[in-house]
């Protein structure tokens, strides 16, 4: 049986005891709920604890990372026109095997994260997937430069 990441759990202090909240996000407490009943009927009633502090959330806006996975993925769905959604998720499936991570879903399938759930590093597997297959099929991508020119690359 895998596990359950949770990117950032807020922390309650009990007397003898390590507490969390389950986190707001529905996928997340969905997930933690069906590990921890899956682990309850084979009788594990002890989990392993991996505490760390969460990594920096990916960057939004204008020329952030999140900008620039969906540029690129919009620019590549016009070139091969196909739909946006489906190029996206395909650039998220192709970036699990170079360490994006995902969910493992109850009928065994891997289903890549949500970007509202990633990481600064995480954005940059997924830019670098993106970028390189670009390269592969000979599509340039769309850049700017520092004063906001396009260029393609």
């Amino acid at each position: 049986m895998r596990g359950v990441v949770i990117p950032a759990a807020r922390i309650n202090p009990h007397i003898d005891c390590i507490c969390y909240e389950l986190p707001r996000d529905q996928m997340l407490r969905d997930n933690y709920i069906r590990f921890v009943a899956g682990c309850a009927k084979k009788g594990i009633h002890y989990h392993k604890l991996i505490i760390s502090p969460p990594g920096r959330p990916r960057t939004t806006g204008e020329r952030s990372q999140s900008h620039r996975i969906n540029g690129f993925c919009q620019w590549i769905s016009k070139t091969l026109d196909l739909d946006f959604d489906s190029v996206k998720h395909y650039m998220k499936r192709l970036a699990v095997s170079d360490g994006y991570p995902f969910d493992t879903m109850p009928d065994g399938s891997v289903e890549p994260w949500s970007e509202a759930r990633i990481t600064m590093d995480q954005a940059t597997i997924l830019i670098r997937v993106i970028e390189r297959f670009a390269a592969e099929h000979q599509i340039p991508l769309p850049e700017y430069d520092e004063d906001g020119n396009l260029m393609l690359v």
